[in-house]
């Protein structure tokens, strides 16, 4: 059975969530001054781990801004925030 939730991801004030690569992505998409937990993330190709890392630098930069597309393909402007706001470790 594959696991999914590898990927471990800190906000600027220390509260870990875990999640898939994909999600893990969105988050420090949206979260300012998050990163990725390199020693509790594990299995990741080397496409995620570039992905996370873009999104990683992205995110100590503080930019956040991102324009995300709901179910219906309505485009919305998502602000990073500072903290998670997933189920934590």
């Amino acid at each position: 059975m594959p696991v999914y939730t590898r990927v471990t991801i800190v906000d600027s004030e220390g509260d870990r969530a875990r999640g898939c690569p994909r999600h893990a992505v969105a988050a420090l998409d949206g979260i300012a001054g998050a990163h990725v937990d390199w020693a509790d993330s594990k299995g990741l190709n080397q496409w995620e781990r570039k992905a996370l890392e873009l999104s990683g630098e992205r995110s100590k930069l503080g930019y956040g801004i991102s324009i995300v597309k709901d179910h219906q393909g309505d485009e919305h402007e998502h602000r990073a925030g500072t903290r998670l706001q997933l189920r934590g470790v």
